[in-house]
């Protein structure tokens, strides 16, 4: 089952209750969605209230053409942004990990030129050093790869 997600940055709390009603309604009445569930995070600073519910393909396709589009995907939940009968639906400033593994085997077919693996650090250690990711991302493939961080594989 896959879940549609639309979200909100709010700064009050009645900002925030009158945009959850108004796009609760919108869902029930238009889209016939009647199982909804709402949940608040903070995001880098920013307050996002969240409605998230069952999505059907159909209601899915309405959605979209209705002026909605598809911001990302995570696992089975699809988040959309968009104006949604008037009401804004806004990108929920989530940030995706990134694919570490990717981004090593890009960067070791880069740096080594030898027919063995490089060391997860080398090859993040030489994207820094020449500006492709910054020391955040260092930092967090680092904390990814764990006790494998300067393994060097056959």
């Amino acid at each position: 089952m896959q879940y549609g997600v639309l979200s909100h940055k709010w700064t009050t709390a009645e900002e925030r209750d009158e945009w959850e009603k108004s796009v609760r309604a919108i869902l029930q009445q238009m889209y016939g969605i009647e199982h909804i569930r709402s949940v608040g995070a903070t995001s880098e600073g920013n307050r996002i209230f969240s409605l998230y519910f069952p999505l059907r393909p159909r209601t899915y396709m309405r959605l979209l053409k209705d002026g909605l589009k598809k911001e990302h995907t995570v696992g089975d939940f699809i988040f959309l942004v968009g104006t949604l009968n008037g009401e804004k639906i806004e990108e929920t400033m989530m940030r995706k990990e990134p694919d570490f593994g990717a981004m090593y085997r890009e960067f070791e077919q880069k740096y080594n030129p030898y027919p063995v693996q490089m060391a997860r650090d080398d090859a993040f250690g030489h994207a820094l050093a020449d500006g492709l990711i910054d020391e955040d991302t260092y930092r967090k493939a680092r904390r990814y790869f764990g006790s494998l961080w300067n393994y060097v594989g056959d």
